[in-house]
């Protein structure tokens, strides 16, 4: 151990006062070799374009870029109306570009001058990096109306999906920005100051450290900042007051001093919005809400760079909301044996969630060739709910069982974790040592009580069961994993890595289940533990990896083999009531590979193959009695075994920057071997389930256990192209699934298959800044068939059509309309969830620089929004009916702040 640490210290002070490097030059026209004033200069990483540093040229053209670590770059220089300038460089001493030369985009002909209109995007390698100048949006739109006029993105509420794939991660100028929540990190900042939209597979952090891929990558947004607007203060705030009460204030400011940014957002409402937008006709999301909600919640996300080599991002949000909702629903259930048996419910939820989320990034690159990562998280949530249902089991009209429920609960859910990351470069291009290390703490404290009337029908009686119970069950588990990779050099374009890993998950859990009897002891009502649905357990994970791969790149081709064995101890141990323990070993063997080729400089074809494995639950290892619905008991396995899971993508993308059009080509699919699914028993009669709990006629045993032959295909397709009669973009996609989904019910194996066929169309508008609209239409045809219930195969039709206007015309005023229209075939004969939204608001810029506005806004107009979901699974297809907001008008005003620092042009001012 003394070994390792010297070793680690010298790595760290050979290169402690490394050189740091500057590179400098001059930016010139190639027509006359006149100096371009107010150029971009951006210092890129290669691999994936993010942003290391960047200048603006000076009055004579010249630039120097200060302070960096030596390494490889691509230095890019850009000016509107000239075509972009790509250059590799590879640091290593200060460098002195000398006279760097850019070329007009437009033609001269017969002293008429054509200008070329904006590129809208570029692609190099897997990253698709869009021009917003390309794309026009109204002076106050923020980032996400920006991105939703852009090929291949596609927004459905709060999820935004590019190329097929949710975003999960959105970087500003490459450092992370609100963590996960997208749609907040979207809206906080204004279309005006992007320059670029950059779409890619962003890597985890020790793929990039070590340069070889672990498979671990997210689909990633970085939204590139325009250098004239990388100092200043600008946001929006707004407020707004309504008919029966209805509220709305809301901020999101923006704090920018180049390297060091801060962003505050925060919101108050009752109107359903649970993330921060001013714009006067959004409805929070495009997914309608379940039920009522009040939402109070505030965000700050603060980022700073230093010329040490240290950079640190993080973020703080708290959100506190109140939801009220009433709902019905009807579950017709698959089931080989019986006539149709079907289950109605009507119910009742009063929730109110408190929840605080920390998270931070530090990197610090001791030297250029020392790196380490810190990245700590905290999450700490508490949820408090009041329900009530009534449910009814029927076959042929006639009852089988019913439950009137009543619940309170308390829960307590708190995670910290931790994940620390070291990386060594040694001189030699490509041997590099990583060495990582990460832990994490989860706490679930819950505290219930429940009453309930059970009544279960016989050919002779009705049996009544009450329960009056008091529920309390504590979680802990604590995990940690260490390990470390070696990567090696082979020949010109080869490199191998060697990885170990260990990772334990140690989880304790304890339900105890106290029934509330009729006897009173000073004062308070007796209380007996029930130890059939009590239980103490503790469950062990280890496993230990061994990985040894291989990778090959040059500038067209790459190609990453890997195996890796892996041993896992799964060690269960019930205390109370009874003692027992288990313990089983699995051993697997799981490839993976990984290949990308460059066809062109605007195109290029991946295709990966994945496999991992996914150990139970402690909640489906657990083998105690849930009776939270009497009419359908729920217990778990102690027997489970681990999943295997295997995947396969391929993609293929394709520009066309002569015509501006773009193509995306992608299919994935995904085959689970002992898949941890549901089993399901429903009793003919009552069932002994041991000497204190009875499964009564027509009531359901759910019980997970491993089955084979779960799988699904799908294929994506995305083309886009502008139309220039109209000054608009049209993009449109498609895509076909299958999936099986396997199910147990009364020992008979029944797999659910479903068939979906989905199509989508987006027109956007790219007229000017006063006229704005977006049209778009997405269908969805699904085909379901049962192996073992033929009657109860479905066909579906789901249709969304929205359009959304926005014009600015006759001195300042402003009209905006939203419309949602939702068709849907194939559910209940009494069910019906097509409606017409329709929100609109007209208003009025106020100041001289029209940066205020009052309007007037009313949502849902006709009064016809409504929440209906169709369920399916491999024992019933259901469906869902909950409470919705309704029609309300508002009267807002919102002010748009934007304050940016001397240096900005007056083109920046007008853009």
């Amino acid at each position: 151990m003394k070994n390792l640490l010297l070793l680690f210290l010298i790595l760290i002070s050979s290169n402690l006062f490394a050189q740091k490097i500057d590179i400098q030059g001059i930016v010139l026209s190639d027509k006359d070799k006149s100096p371009i004033i107010g150029g971009t200069v951006e210092l890129l990483n290669p691999s994936d374009s993010v942003l290391i540093k960047g200048q603006v040229t000076d009055i004579d053209g010249s630039f120097s870029i200060k302070g960096i670590q030596k390494g490889d770059y691509l230095l890019q220089v850009s000016y509107l109306g000239f075509t972009d300038l790509q250059q590799n460089i590879k640091a290593e001493n200060n460098i002195d570009l000398g006279n760097l030369l850019i070329q007009e985009s437009s033609q001269v002909l017969d002293e008429v001058v054509v200008s070329a209109e904006a590129v809208t995007g570029t692609q190099r390698g897997d990253t698709v990096s869009y021009n917003a100048s390309a794309f026009t949006t109204l002076d106050d739109a923020n980032t996400k109306d920006l991105i939703s006029k852009m090929p291949g993105i596609i927004i459905q509420g709060n999820d935004v999906q590019a190329e097929g794939e949710s975003i999960q991660k959105i970087l500003v100028d490459g450092k992370e920005f609100f963590g996960g929540d997208i749609n907040t990190a979207l809206q906080s900042l204004p279309a005006e100051i992007v320059k670029n939209i950059e779409i890619y597979d962003k890597k985890s952090d020790k793929a990039e450290l070590s340069g070889f891929d672990d498979g671990n990558e997210v689909k990633t947004i970085n939204i590139i900042t325009k250098p004239a607007r990388k100092i200043g203060q600008f946001g929006k705030m707004t407020a707004g007051i309504g008919n029966n009460g209805k509220y709305q204030v809301g901020t999101s400011m923006n704090l920018f001093s180049d390297q060091q940014r801060a962003t505050i957002t925060g919101i108050s409402n009752n109107i359903n919005a649970t993330g921060y937008s001013a714009d006067p006709n959004s409805q929070g999301e495009e997914r309608t809400q379940d039920g009522l909600i009040k939402t109070n919640s505030i965000g700050v996300q603060y980022s700073n760079s230093w010329n040490s080599g240290l950079e640190i991002s993080g973020n703080y949000n708290y959100g506190n909301s109140r939801s009220e909702a009433e709902g019905i629903l009807r579950r017709d259930y698959i089931l080989p044996s019986q006539s149709d048996q079907y289950y109605n419910e009507e119910n009742i939820t009063t929730r109110i969630n408190r929840d605080h989320r920390f998270n931070m990034r530090l990197e610090y690159q001791v030297t250029p060739q020392d790196k380490f990562i810190f990245v700590p998280r905290v999450k700490i949530n508490n949820d408090v709910s009041d329900s009530y249902f009534f449910g009814r089991t029927e076959e042929l009209d006639n009852p089988i069982n019913q439950t009137k429920n009543n619940s309170k609960s308390d829960n307590i859910d708190n995670d910290y974790s931790a994940t620390l990351l070291y990386n060594h470069r040694f001189l030699k291009e490509g041997r590099t040592i990583t060495l990582n290390g990460s832990t994490s703490n989860h706490e679930n404290r819950d505290l219930g009580l429940r009453n309930a009337e059970n009544i279960f029908y016989t050919d002779q009686v009705a049996e009544i069961e009450n329960l009056d119970q008091n529920i309390i069950r504590v979680r802990n588990g604590i995990d940690f994993e260490g390990g470390g990779s070696y990567t090696e050099p082979v020949g010109e374009h080869g490199l191998i890595e060697l990885e170990y890993n260990i990772k334990n998950r140690d989880n304790d859990s304890e339900k105890l289940n106290y029934d509330i009897s009729d006897e009173m002891s000073q004062g308070e009502f007796i209380q007996r533990l029930d130890t059939a649905l009590s239980n103490v357990f503790t469950n062990n994970y280890l496993t230990n990896e061994v990985e040894l791969g291989y990778q090959f790149k040059n500038e067209t081709v790459k190609v990453q083999a890997e195996l890796e064995y892996q041993h896992a101890n799964l060690m269960n141990n019930q205390v109370f009531p009874n003692s027992s323990e288990t313990t089983r070993s699995f051993q697997s063997l799981l490839p993976s590979l990984r290949m990308s080729y460059k066809i062109s400089k605007h195109s290029n074809v991946e295709f990966n193959y994945y496999s991992w494995t996914r150990e139970p639950s402690i909640g489906n290892l657990q083998e105690v009695i849930d009776n939270s619905n009497p009419l359908r008991l729920i217990v778990g396995n102690p027997d489970l075994r681990q999943e295997y899971n295997q995947r396969i993508r391929a993609r293929f993308k394709a520009r066309n920057p002569g015509k501006e059009r773009t193509f995306y080509l992608g299919f994935a699919a995904s085959l689970v071997n002992n898949s941890i699914t549901n089993t399901t028993f429903i009793a003919d009669e009552a069932v002994a389930l041991n000497s204190d709990i009875t499964l009564q006629k027509g009531a359901q045993l759910i019980k997970p256990a491993n089955v084979d032959g779960n799988w699904n295909i799908g294929s994506f397709i995305n083309y886009g192209l502008p139309i220039t009669t109209i000054k608009s973009n049209f993009n449109a996609w498609t895509g076909v699934g299958y999936r099986q989904r396997p199910g147990i019910i009364n020992d008979i194996i029944s797999n659910t298959n479903s068939t979906d066929f989905r199509l989508g169309l987006h027109l956007s508008s790219n007229i000017s800044d006063h006229i704005d609209f977006n049209l778009s239409t997405r269908s969805s045809y699904s085909l379901v068939a049962n192996s073992n219930k033929p009657q109860l195969d479905n066909n579906y039709l789901s249709n969304r059509t929205s359009a959304k206007f926005n014009a600015i015309f006759w001195k300042g005023l402003i009209y905006r309309t939203d419309i949602n229209h939702q068709y849907f075939s194939g559910l209940a004969d009494d069910v019906d969830n097509s409606f017409l939204l329709v929100n609109m608001s007209i208003g009025k810029k106020l100041f001289p620089n029209e940066r205020g506005e009052l309007s007037v806004r009313v949502y849902d107009l006709f009064g016809q929004n409504n929440n209906i979901d169709r369920n399916v699974t491999e024992l019933y297809i259901e469906d869902v009916q909950r409470t919705v907001l309704q029609r309300y008008f508002m009267l807002s005003f919102t002010y748009n702040l934007r304050h940016f620092s001397i240096g900005t042009t007056m083109e920046d001012f007008e853009s």
